[in-house]
């Protein structure tokens, strides 16, 4: 099933795209493309979790493709470009992780930030059950069940 996992990562992720965040969620013919991946792909109720350091809880969960939307929204807001680099990603079972450079510039001040994250993925009977959004790898790579 791992394969399957991965395979069904990698066709979510190339239909987000990595290119700029904040002009994706206002892009309304992109936003419909990726409805129709959802619903190919993942659970209608799949679960989204944006999850920052141990110390403290997430900072946003929701379900399903709004609310996969909405996280992304407020997670976004913030920024005024947002891009993310996959750079690797681990084949943990039913879990996969997507190691990723987040490369923003901020809506106030124009401040470039350049951060390593990750994302777990958790695919059941091929399908996206829940998505966890970290900002601290090691996190990540714990909640996937694999050793840092």
């Amino acid at each position: 099933m791992s394969a399957e996992s991965v395979r069904v990562v990698r066709r979510i992720q190339d239909a987000l795209g990595t290119d700029d965040v904040v002009a994706a969620l206002d892009d309304q013919a992109r936003d419909r493309e990726i409805r129709v991946v959802f619903a190919d792909l993942a659970e209608p109720d799949f679960e989204v979790a944006m999850m920052g350091p141990d110390y403290l809880p997430a900072a946003a969960e929701a379900t399903g493709p709004d609310g996969f939307t909405a996280v992304w929204t407020d997670w976004a807001s913030a920024f005024a470009s947002f891009r993310i680099e996959v750079e690797d990603m681990i084949d943990a079972g039913e879990k996969v992780v997507s190691l990723v450079r987040l490369v923003a510039r901020t809506r106030t001040g124009d401040v470039p930030i350049e951060e390593t994250a990750a994302a777990v993925w958790t695919v059941r009977n091929g399908k996206l059950a829940r998505v966890e959004f970290h900002l601290d790898r090691e996190l990540a790579l714990r909640s996937a069940g694999v050793d840092p």
